[in-house]
């Protein structure tokens, strides 16, 4: 991927995600479907992929996803972030947490209520979530496709990892030139 500029801007990403969606869910159903890989195959393909995209790209300086996304928030992650608040786990629930429709806790709002302009600022305590974000490290690939392909809109190490798998793993692309 070297020898290919990788797209950073989040307009420009967003354009990419928002015209290669159909592709992209055709993709994931080539994944789980047709590709003659095995799980941990998959995951070490996904792995080298993403460290290679990574290389290139800094999340400094990016932070859509403390702009774009919710992340959840287990009891570990609350006490945490209560003690360095100076409140109780549960006022810190109050002040900060939501449920969502099934039943899982996540941050109250949109962008992040610890995000900055110069990023995050309870970095060293941010949630398990934030830190193993975007989770391509994470094994069963193929059993999170769908959060990997919404991702694609959001960050930029998702999309050009999923545009390099795309290569890597031999998916046709219909009618569509490159980039």
């Amino acid at each position: 991927m070297a020898d290919q500029k990788l797209i950073t801007s989040i307009p420009i990403l967003q354009k990419h995600a928002a015209r290669l969606e159909d592709e992209n869910w055709a993709f994931r159903s080539y994944i789980k479907g047709r590709l003659k890989m095995d799980d941990e195959e998959l995951d070490e393909v996904v792995r080298a992929r993403t460290e290679e995209v990574w290389s290139q790209i800094s999340c400094i300086g990016c932070f859509n996803c403390c702009i774009a996304l919710q992340p959840t928030v287990d009891s570990e992650d609350c006490e945490r972030l209560a003690k360095r608040f100076g409140l109780s786990a549960k006022a810190f629930r109050q002040r900060y947490v939501t449920k969502d429709q099934f039943g899982d806790e996540m941050l109250n709002s949109m962008p992040c209520p610890f995000h900055s302009e110069n990023g995050c600022t309870v970095y060293e305590d941010r949630p398990r979530a934030c830190a193993d974000y975007p989770y391509l490290y994470s094994k069963g690939f193929r059993q999170r496709l769908m959060g990997v392909i919404q991702n694609t809109a959001v960050c930029p190490v998702v999309f050009n990892t999923v545009e390099k798998l795309k290569e890597d793993l031999r998916f046709r692309k219909k009618g569509r030139d490159r980039r």
